[in-house]
Parts: C-alpha cells; structure tokens; sequence
C-alpha cells in the first residue's frame, strides 16, 4: 500500500490512500491482531457507507509497522497492524468482499454469496446486519455490490502511520487512542498490559488454556481452562494478600507518563517464569478441588480465585517474600488441600443465600470470606463458611464505618 504524506513527525506520519487501496491491502491477519479488541457490535457504524457515497470524511484510522520505505513524498507498506480503526475497517473489508464475490460469481441472489462468503468469515454477522446486506444487493440503492468497487476507489481515508514502537509503545497508544471513544472493556484493558507474558508462555502442562475476554468461552469450562483476567487477579490477590479485583484505579495508579505502561505495584512478579509456575501450581488446585462441573464453575470465577489466592498469601505472608519464595510457599500450600471436600460447597452455598445484597456489598463480602476460610484451613483452623461470612461482614461493616 503506497500512501500520500501528508505531515511527518518522528515516529509518525499523517498520510492518505484511497479507500480501495487501504481494504485491498488487508489479510484476515489484520483482524487477529493480539492487541486488539474483538469485532463488537457497534449501531453507530451501521451507516458508514453512507459517508462513503457522499464522500464525506471519516476519522483518521491509526496504524503501526516496522518498516517504512520512504519515497519523496509517499510511503509504501506491505505489513501493519490497526492500532485503531478495527470496527470501521472490518465492515468496509466485509462490505468489499461481499461485492467482490457478487461481481466474480455473477450473482445479484445475497443468498448465495452470503452462504459462501460465511465459509471464509463465520463471524462477519457480527458486524453487519441481514439488513445492510440484502441493501447491498439493491440496485437502487447508492452503493450496491456492482459499484461499490468505483466509490472506494474515489474515497480518501486518512491514516496516522507510527513505526518503531515496541509492544509496550503500541499497547499505550492504544489506549489513549480508545480515550473519549466507546470505552475498552476494563478486562481487555488489563489483558493489554499483561498480553506478552501470556503470548511468550509456553506452558508445561498442554491442559493449562488462557482465554481472551474477546475468545468464544466454552460452554463447559474444563479444568485448567484460565480467564487471562482472571489470572491477573490471581496474581495480584496471592502477592498483596488480600482479595483483588479489576478497577481503572488500580490499572493507571502506576501509570508513568514519562515511560512505558507500568505493569504493576508487583512488577517483579509478573514475569513469565512468575506466571508459569503460578499456573502450573494453580492447575494442582484446581484439580483437586474442581471434581464436578458445579465446582469447576465455582473455583473459576473472579471471587473465588481472589479468595483463595488472598487467603494463601496471607497464610504464608508473602509480603515479606521474594517472588521464588512466595511460589515455593504457594506450593507447599496447595499440597496440604486433599480434595474439594476441604471446601464445603453445599456449606458455601448455604451461608451464601443468606446474605443481603441491599445491605452488603456481595462482592467484597464473598471474596474476604473464601480468604478467611482459605487462610483458615492453610493454618489447620476450625472454620465454617457461616463464621467466615460472619466474619466478611464484620470487616467490611467496619471499612465502611471507617
């Protein structure tokens, strides 16, 4: 893709291409792209066609590569990434493809193309409505399947093209172009920051599985199956022993603008050696404890992992250790717990329902609870879950007083 220079900074460059050139220049490796969010439906896009035909402009689109071959006043590119400007560019690409098997087949049936085009793009409904498609198929309507070649060819787009950025670099950019726009999902900002430890991982154990916030989720959760989230809090909850859970404060508390994103208050934990053995002694656990589909679904959510990480590192005190020592800890740890009988589910659910969600903040409460209870069973104490809830709302009537 050739692009005419508009303005150039170090860095970066404002550029434009016709609308053509920039869809035909895509793979479908440009919407796998690691750091980027999932296709989401989005109504506001549903008429960017419209603005195509009458040629008015869209916001700029921002791209990243490694390479750029500098010509006078023009760059060519064969390999970037969307940094932003995925939803836009998904349906203008699902948009060319649908017109451009129409024109090959040389068919007007929306039918037909539709159900080929869905062996190539099962996802592309997603995107884009039977309305918009069947509108497509339309002679009458102003960009059809037969010119719709023509209008991007006569559309220019406008790009940002940066280059030289580091992953750390892209993953920022990205969320300071996401400011002011439809706001990222809170996980799949923390998946962001966190992405390499998990793309760079070769587990041990081929069950041990990181799902994206943007993944299909299984509809049985099998053991060893992590919510890359989920992991985070894991982390996060074991080293600071208490019970963590995602929020914006806690993901730019360390934000450094003079440096890359700042992984965490815990750096020197979140490191890909850190996070391999986590997961490999967090697979012990959980196949100890996740011995029916109930208790699999139970040990996976957010509450739990934050409850029982919380209640190990404050077992073992693993303020006061370095990262191989909390680990060894954390080891040791999980071999005292048998089976998910030490867990008491039928006993947890029990004390469960008797709480108040108009007077308690659930959440809080059921975390600092399976703390409790961990901590307590680690440290070979007595304790049911009606004492440890006893005991979370206590603490949490407490916090609130103040």
């Amino acid at each position: 893709m050739k692009i005419k220079i508009l303005e150039q900074r170090t860095g970066w460059l404002l550029g434009k291409v016709s609308l053509l050139d920039y869809i035909e220049s895509l793979t479908k490796e440009n919407f796998n792209y690691e750091i980027q969010r999932g296709i989401v439906s989005n109504p506001f896009l549903d008429t960017i066609l419209n603005a195509v035909n009458s040629n008015t402009p869209l916001a700029p689109i921002s791209l990243v590569t490694k390479n750029v071959g500098a010509v006078c006043d023009t760059v060519e590119i064969k390999q970037f990434n969307i940094l932003d400007g995925l939803q836009r560019t998904f349906r203008l690409w699902i948009y060319y493809q649908l017109s451009k098997l129409a024109v090959e087949k040389s068919s007007g049936d929306y039918k037909i193309i539709t159900e080929e085009f869905r062996d190539t793009c099962d996802n592309y409904s997603m995107a884009v409505s039977p309305r918009q498609v069947r509108s497509l198929f339309k002679k009458e309507s102003k960009i059809n399947v037969w010119n719709l070649k023509d209008k991007y060819a006569n559309f220019d787009l406008y790009l940002y093209l940066w280059s030289g950025l580091s992953v750390d670099q892209e993953i920022k950019q990205m969320l300071i172009l996401n400011a002011g726009q439809k706001q990222m999902n809170l996980n799949h900002q923390f998946e962001l920051m966190y992405i390499r430890l998990f793309t760079e991982n070769e587990f041990s154990d081929d069950r041990i599985k990181i799902i994206r916030s943007k993944d299909r989720k299984p509809k049985e959760r099998k053991v060893g199956e992590y919510l890359l989230s989920s992991v985070i809090i894991g982390v996060q909850s074991l080293v600071n022993m208490k019970p963590m859970r995602l929020s914006r404060d806690m993901l730019y508390k360390d934000y450094d603008s003079q440096s890359n994103i700042s992984l965490s208050a815990v750096e020197d934990v979140f490191t890909i050696e850190f996070i391999q053995r986590f997961l490999d002694i967090l697979l012990q656990l959980d196949s100890k404890i996740s011995s029916c589909q109930a208790l699999s679904d139970w040990f996976v959510k957010d509450t739990t992992i934050a409850g029982v990480m919380a209640g190990i590192g404050a077992s073992i005190n693993s303020l006061s250790c370095a990262p191989s020592e909390i680990l060894n800890r954390m080891n040791a740890s999980v071999a005292k717990i048998k089976n998910a009988d030490d867990f008491a589910l039928l006993q947890y659910e029990g004390a469960y329902k008797k709480l108040s969600s108009a007077k308690l903040n659930i959440g809080m409460v059921v975390r600092k609870a399976i703390m409790f209870y961990t901590e307590a069973l680690l440290k070979e104490k007595q304790m049911s879950w009606v004492d440890a809830f006893n005991m979370a709302i206590m603490k949490n009537m407490n916090y609130e007083k103040g």
